[in-house]
């Protein structure tokens, strides 16, 4: 189980290390060419955006992902499938003519964000949904491929019409839509296959109840998930302005997509496998799943937000222009609360196997109202890094009720001596990682590079030294790197 898991984490990892390093080298050019106020007004654009998806299609397809092994062991595949390919282009396509033709009777018609964000929202709804089909195939290489050409192609385009064509920050929305159009054909060609395409398509009544019913929740805990993180850049826009907005967003960009890396590549990897052992398998089986899953996300997760909170203030200086350096500050808060969502994902799993969402969806509004409320309170007097508290206070809120609540549902074995030894490893890596990126030389660049070799290098040295990862264990690592064969 162990050697299947790192290997769909190893097929995922590209799908997110090369987009996080993308978005990390666009960073600096961006901060360069617009300044705070017109940064943060992007990423409330990008965070709108979010709501529409989780709103449109992000029910769908975390339905349809959980539903898949369901209907293939029934034999009813055609039917869902089917349902699913119809809803993608329906449901996005609906709410992008609802909201242009509302948008074309206010006085928002002439913002030139509007008609790029729109039309990326079109084709991200059709983009993601049928991504999903990959996933819940397995084919996580292909996943990768998608995910990695949209994103730097469409990085690329963007950052070329802001530098050389002179376009404002809103090309950054064109060169996502030209990148994921671009991909279109490949990617219908790669989920097109017989059981797809039995029968004339039509939405059947039945499966879209039963998507609804496990999807809706989602939906409200994604929503919630997104007030959870990203509520607080709207309180800070009303209560301080969109300065601070791009103050608060540079510096957890950087924080987030560098975590969300080790987050996001457990959760690609973990769920459909989940999935087909919860229902071919049973409970025993999707116990040493958690404790796995967990192990291995404590080990990669922990060293990685050490070594972002003793090199955050190199970091923040290489990466964005002098006018957002103060907002280094923030950056241990948000590791930490990233970090608690990391933990948190392995136990609200519980409720999606057992199609409880609607428990997980109680947990997060919980902890999404504690975060509305610590931002009213704190904003207006300590600005955006009380955002920043309080959205880790939250996230940690949010973790105990669901550690809590999901043993109801399912025990499973936590690994507390990995979580020792890989705290006490990270601790050894960060003394001299810290050193060499604040003092090696004068060069940024060179300090925060060589202070996550040396980081990596000590920490690996650290794990064996422990005994917390064996020698097999190394070598599983080296043969899915390509080190050995």
């Amino acid at each position: 189980m162990t050697k299947g898991f790192l290997a769909d984490i190893a097929k995922y990892a590209p799908s997110h290390v090369l987009p996080a390093f993308v978005a990390l080298v666009s960073l600096p050019i961006l901060t360069h060419h617009f300044d705070p106020a017109d940064y943060g007004r992007y990423i409330l654009y990008l965070a709108t955006l979010t709501v529409l998806g989780i709103l449109s299609y992000a029910w769908t397809n975390s339905s349809t992902l959980r539903l898949l092994p369901q209907y293939e062991r029934e034999g009813k595949l055609p039917q869902l499938i089917n349902t699913y390919l119809l809803l993608s282009v329906l449901i996005p396509g609906l709410v992008a003519l609802g909201f242009w033709l509302l948008i074309m009777q206010s006085e928002l018609e002439s913002d030139p964000f509007i008609e790029a964000a729109l039309l990326t929202f079109l084709v991200n709804g059709m983009y993601f949904s049928w991504m999903t089909l990959l996933r819940a195939r397995f084919k996580s290489g292909l996943y990768s491929i998608f995910t990695c050409w949209k994103s730097i192609v469409g990085t690329v385009i963007g950052l070329v019409m802001v530098v050389k064509w002179n376009y404002g920050i809103e090309a950054m929305f064109w060169g996502n839509t030209i990148s994921t159009v671009i991909v279109f054909p490949f990617l219908l060609g790669s989920i097109f296959t017989r059981d797809t395409l039995v029968g004339m398509p039509v939405i059947s009544r039945k499966v879209v109840v039963e998507m609804a019913a496990f999807g809706v929740p989602i939906a409200v805990v994604s929503l919630s998930t997104w007030a959870l993180s990203l509520a607080d850049r709207y309180l800070i826009e009303w209560l301080r302005g969109s300065d601070e907005v791009g103050l608060y967003s540079a510096s957890y960009s950087i924080t987030e997509r560098t975590m969300n890396f080790v987050i996001a590549a457990f959760l690609m990897a973990e769920g459909p496998i989940a999935y087909k052992l919860w229902e071919s398998e049973g409970i025993e089986s999707s116990q040493k799943l958690r404790t796995s899953a967990t192990r291995m996300y404590l080990i990669m997760g922990i060293p990685a937000g050490m070594g972002l909170c003793v090199l955050a203030k190199p970091l923040i200086e290489l990466l964005t222009s002098e006018q957002y350096h103060e907002a280094w500050t923030i950056i241990p808060w948000i590791i930490l609360g990233v970090f608690f969502l990391g933990v948190a994902h392995r136990y609200t799993a519980v409720f999606t196997l057992s199609k409880k969402t609607g428990i997980n969806m109680y947990c997060v509004l919980a902890a999404t109202a504690l975060n509305i409320i610590l931002n009213m309170i704190l904003i207006p007097e300590y600005g955006y890094y009380a955002a920043a508290v309080a959205t880790t206070i939250s996230y940690i809120f949010m973790t105990a009720l669901v550690v809590f609540i999901s043993k109801r549902y399912m025990t499973w074995r936590f690994p507390t001596w990995t979580l020792a030894r890989a705290g006490l490893c990270a601790t050894a890596m960060a003394v001299p990682a810290y050193f060499i990126g604040h003092h090696l030389t004068d060069s940024v660049i060179v300090n925060v590079l060589s202070g996550v070799a040396v980081g990596v290098a000590v920490y690996g040295i650290a794990l064996s030294v422990s005994g917390e990862v064996s020698s097999a264990e190394w070598k599983q690592v080296r043969q899915r790197i390509g080190l050995s064969s």
